[in-house]
């Protein structure tokens, strides 16, 4: 039998009935006085009493419709059959669903992404899905960032009826209910945490197990029996592989010497898998790295594949890996899938980076002979810096300068110019150094001769001899 009882709208139908009839009165007698005014105005003659007789006229009206339209638009919030609902969010992950049809259904909504962080819907099959639109008779995983209520307004379903597909259903009610359909294995609900419920209450989310497709709440409210968890005295501690005691709230599976008459069942959870290693867009100096994944429960399988790759696996019947992978040089798109007990798949990915390989350099400037400009040319996917040194001694290059528009890439030439006006008819030497973030690499040392004028004369040319080397060098 149901536990709640029917609502009575007849005395609700009635007084909007009666507001609805006042409502167009009000309008009929607004039309009658305007006709009434419009005639009254064709009739004078007198031009002054006409355009204050329209103004007052006008003004009456105006504040009449006013009144109207506003008494109108707030009747009509108030719908035939329409009612409130409130949900108390705690902070954290909620298993809840709604009992009422709403107008606007979108779960933005519904769950305001300001209070509410995460969404999701169970869909079976299908698995896991973040829903566009919330509906009843629909269980639904909601984050919330702090302890808060939501408030809806809506209408109920025809029915109470929900339809649940053969293995692992979240479903929610249209109020309070009890099972005794005899295809159902298991109901969970989490409060948390995971618990049993005697009675289903409209607001929450259960998951449900049935042992073929079905309709639930047929008939109303019924007192029935299911079984859901085991009585450790009867079954013991056994265990079977990949699940742990078959405890109340924990991951649950018969264990081999159960009992006939005692059902425990697999109970999902939240898909969540982390991977703490490698951390999300880090730079790595080295290609084998330490794969750490957690996910929240024990999966059938756990898999992963880096970029474009297959699949390998990484564990059976598991809740975490740790083991060292080898990666691809540059970047890296990891990707980790959970194959779960019911056949659905969850995923997830982080992009990081390798940098292994040396700076090369390919080509420096100038040759023989300099005035100032200098340039080198490189490959390296992950530069830190570059840097100019010279000097007249080929031991000590006494003097530098960093390079300051120098970017990462292949074949990159880059260049920069050096005021070397106290070098002026002298030989010098000169080299590069590339720095990434792990290794360093040194250009050859070159000696050049120094044929400027004046510091002013050289930058003049600068210009010119970019261009030419540019050109040359196809820089």
């Amino acid at each position: 039998m149901k536990m709640r009882e029917k609502k009575n709208i007849n005395n609700k139908m009635t007084n909007n009935v009666n507001k609805d009839n006042e409502h167009k009165k009000i309008v009929d007698n607004i039309t009658i006085n305007n006709n009434k005014t419009d005639t009254n105005i064709n009739n004078l003659n007198n031009g002054k009493i006409v355009f204050v007789l329209m103004i007052v006229s006008l003004i009456i009206i105006s504040t009449i419709l006013v009144y109207a339209t506003e008494s109108f638009l707030t009747a009509n919030v108030i719908v035939l059959g329409q009612e409130s609902f409130t949900l108390n969010l705690h902070e954290g992950w909620n298993l809840v669903s709604i009992p009422l049809n709403v107008q606007d259904n979108s779960r933005e909504a519904i769950f305001p992404s300001s209070i509410v962080s995460a969404v999701w819907q169970y869909n079976n099959p299908g698995g896991y899905q973040v829903p566009e639109t919330i509906q009843p008779k629909i269980g639904y995983w909601v984050k919330a960032n702090q302890d808060t209520a939501i408030t809806i307004y809506g209408s109920r379903p025809e029915n109470d009826e929900v339809q649940v597909n053969t293995g692992w259903n979240l479903i929610g009610v249209v109020g309070n209910q009890t099972i005794s359909e005899g295809f159902v294995e298991a109901v969970w609900e989490y409060l948390p945490p995971y618990s049993v419920p005697s009675i289903l209450f409209e607001g929450r989310g259960f998951w449900v197990k049935a042992s073929q497709q079905g309709t639930l709440f047929t008939d109303g409210l019924a007192s029935g029996t299911y079984y859901s968890a085991i009585d450790e005295g009867v079954c013991g501690n056994d265990k079977r592989e990949g699940f742990e005691d078959c405890d109340l709230g924990d991951d649950l599976a018969c264990p081999g010497s159960c009992l006939s008459n005692c059902k425990c069942s697999y109970a999902p959870k939240i898909p969540s898998i982390t991977i703490q290693s490698p951390e999300r867009n880090e730079l790595y100096g080295t290609r084998s790295l330490l794969l750490n994944v957690n996910t929240i429960e024990k999966v059938k399988y756990l898999y992963y594949k880096i970029n474009s790759g297959s699949y390998s696996k990484l564990c059976t019947n598991c809740n975490k890996y740790s083991g060292t992978k080898s990666f691809a040089e540059g970047k890296n798109n990891l990707t980790v899938k959970a194959l779960a007990y019911d056949g659905a798949n969850y995923f997830s990915s982080v992009i990081f980076y390798t940098d292994t390989i040396k700076p090369k350099i390919i080509a420096t400037f100038p040759f023989k002979k300099g005035n100032g400009i200098f340039g080198v040319k490189y490959t390296e996917a992950n530069l830190r810096k570059v840097t100019l040194f010279y000097g007249l001694s080929s031991i000590n290059l006494s003097s530098s300068k960093v390079f300051s528009n120098c970017v990462s890439g292949t074949k990159i030439w880059c260049y920069d110019f050096v005021n070397l006006s106290d070098y002026n008819g002298k030989y010098i030497y000169y080299r590069f150094l590339l720095e990434d973030p792990y290794r360093n690499k040194y250009s050859s040392t070159k000696k050049i001769f120094v044929n400027i004028a004046t510091y002013s004369e050289a930058m003049s040319i600068s210009g010119e001899v970019i261009s030419f080397v540019q050109k040359i060098f196809g820089i």
